[in-house]
């Protein structure tokens, strides 16, 4: 494709440019895997900037450059305001513009984005549908499965993965957008039939600075279904959540609501639950559902329940989306249970909020027959603020934790647990002196696992929080292998 027809056809309006036309044969924004003929993307990241990368992708073959200035790279050169926007609707364009060729899907919230593009993936299949997932565990189709950096892919790799989805005759993706996503453009050119809101609490707020910006950031993915499909437009709404009515408010969208607490279209109220499963029944103006989750904790009702109103707003049968929801039995690192032989159980969560551990501590409270022992941490370079409450909540309501490292990226490990440790010690029996508090810091992650579990009798609940499904820590900047799961399996074949 020519770059003139590209630009036209995408719709941007260049602030300026240089060096004429060129052959666009693919698009590239990381130099490394720049090819030949390349449009390479100039783009600010958080921790580097492209610009600076700009004649590698020259060396390497790219035949133009799209920057926020002139970089005198030798190559025709796009100069546009912001390089993510641009990025976004050159490469729909280049691609064909696969999100107007299917119905997509996005589902934002701080917590439960993964587990409910899970359940919706599922209810299609026992349709007999082809679905798409593009998440944060991974990218997937079929048997195709992408390993991508971020919670959001760039809006270069979602499209090319949407062409390829469209192309194998795929017809519906849910997609995990969160908001960085969303204020970093990525989802700026998509078209986007439908969105789910599951919830806010604290997040990201070393990015967005407050709430109020983190709900506006959210609300942008409605905004943008709004601009995809009019007054057709869908958004499946969390009826308990205070922050619904400003994700939504002023826009003319059809909107869906769930809830357990508070008047909903789909209401669900739970009727038993135990160790292995979740009985609830959903209820709405067209039927009354019960649904037997093989997932633990009220948090995951609510998933159930936002992945079920989308898909009946969709016209799948009640019988599929029973069958889909109850075909589930584990979401890697979403409370992923592992036995032991000695009587305890080891739960793996990805919670690192703290409304996330929250959920999940009481979710475990009732199922415990003795205590709930804790291994959590923080991230580096995030929102400190939220330290000291994650502390608080853990010491709330488990009756020991082990306090480690969890992605410490530029901090110091050891300061990292002293804020924790601020609100450890505002719920804790234990005087601030005292040389035996409910907790110990153990900053090596597998010795505080391995700590956790020798220290664990028979009856017991051990949460290994904060990571999940992540095979990796980030050490300065450097991502070394490693994985919850596989070392509670490590440490209790040992024990054995």
């Amino acid at each position: 494709m020519r770059l003139n027809d590209l630009i036209l056809k995408s719709g941007i309006v260049p602030r300026a440019r240089s060096g004429g036309d060129a052959e666009i044969k693919s698009i590239s924004y990381d130099s490394r895997r720049t090819e030949k003929g390349a449009l390479f993307f100039a783009a600010h990241g958080t921790e580097q900037n492209g610009e600076a990368f700009a004649a590698d992708a020259v060396k390497k073959g790219a035949s133009a450059i799209v920057a926020e200035k002139f970089l005198g790279s030798g190559v025709p050169e796009i100069k546009v305001e912001n390089v993510k926007e641009a990025m976004a609707r050159l490469a729909e364009a280049f691609y064909g513009f696969p999100s107007k060729k299917i119905n997509l899907y996005g589902v934002t919230g701080t917590n439960g984005k993964t587990t409910v593009t899970y359940m919706l993936e599922s209810i299609a299949a026992s349709a007999g549908e082809k679905s798409a997932v593009f998440g944060t565990i991974n990218y997937r189709f079929g048997n195709k499965i992408y390993a991508l950096p971020n919670t959001t892919a760039e809006s270069a790799d979602i499209s090319k993965l949407l062409a390829e989805f469209a192309a194998d005759g795929g017809k519906r993706c849910f997609i995990e957008i969160s908001s960085q996503g969303l204020d970093r453009k990525c989802a700026d050119a998509l078209s986007f039939k439908s969105a789910v809101f599951t919830n806010l609490s604290r997040e990201h707020l070393d990015w967005h600075g407050n709430m109020e910006n983190y709900a506006a950031a959210k609300r942008k993915l409605f905004e943008k279904v709004y601009e995809s499909r009019g007054k057709e437009a869908l958004a499946v709404i969390n009826a308990d959540d205070e922050w619904s009515e400003k994700i939504i408010s002023g826009l003319p969208l059809k909107t869906v609501t769930y809830g357990i607490r508070k008047k909903s279209d789909y209401s669900g109220k739970i009727i038993s639950f135990d160790s292995a499963k979740i009985i609830f029944d959903v209820k709405s103006l067209k039927e009354k559902i019960r649904i037997e989750l093989k997932l633990p904790g009220e948090h995951n009702v609510m998933n159930a329940l936002a992945a079920f109103a989308l898909a009946r707003e969709e016209g799948f049968s009640a019988e599929n989306i029973k069958n889909g929801l109850e075909n589930i039995t584990d979401i890697i690192g979403r409370l992923s249970r592992i036995q032991s032989e000695d009587g305890f159980t080891v739960y793996v969560d990805y919670a690192h909020t703290p409304d996330a551990l929250k959920n999940v501590l009481q979710s475990l409270r009732p199922l415990t027959q003795k205590r709930i022992i804790t291994v959590f941490g923080a991230g580096g370079n995030r929102d400190r603020g939220k330290r000291p409450v994650m502390g608080q909540i853990v010491s709330e309501n488990s009756d020991f934790a082990w306090i480690t490292s969890d992605n410490p990226r530029n901090e110091n490990p050891q300061a990292i647990a002293l804020d924790i440790e601020v609100g450890m010690r505002k719920n804790s029996a234990a005087e601030f002196a005292s040389e035996s508090p409910p907790w110990k810091v153990e900053l090596d992650r597998e010795k505080a696992i391995g700590g956790a579990i020798a220290m664990a009798e028979k009856g017991d609940i051990i949460l290994v929080a904060g990571k999940g499904h992540e095979e990796y820590q980030i050490v300065g900047c450097e991502q070394i292998p490693y994985s919850d799961i596989k070392t509670v399996k490590k440490i209790l074949k040992k024990q054995k």
